[in-house]
């Protein structure tokens, strides 16, 4: 079983396809000014609904890929001008990971198991 595509609100298409196209993603379809945007994770997708604009997005959504190694991912934020919720950390449950937001506050988390 693998996620195959996350979709996620936001109330800026393009403040968001900014910062996913900052983040290294591959834009498929849409862009700044669509309603709907997909961009390319590997074989997966995650895409990008816009809502309401009057209304702020409230959500608690939290996106979580693995990847070969999180220090250069964090690095890569870093030197795209983005600047992650904290550094790498080993956490208790056996995975090296940081978080970082998007514009509207949906929660991307870069992680790897810890090798035993």
């Amino acid at each position: 079983m693998k996620i195959s595509a996350v979709t996620l609100p936001t109330n800026c298409m393009s403040d968001s396809v900014r910062f996913y196209q900052r983040s290294g993603f591959e834009l498929q379809r849409g862009g700044a000014h669509a309603s709907f945007s997909t961009f390319r994770v590997g074989e997966q997708h995650i895409n990008l609904r816009l809502v309401n604009r009057e209304t702020p997005t409230q959500n608690e959504s939290l996106v979580i890929f693995f990847v070969d190694d999180v220090d250069a991912k964090y690095q890569s934020f870093l030197d795209a001008g983005l600047m992650p919720d904290f550094e790498p950390r080993d956490a208790p449950w056996g995975e090296r990971y940081f978080h970082i937001c998007d514009p509207y506050g949906n929660t991307l988390s870069f992680a790897r198991p810890i090798a035993s």
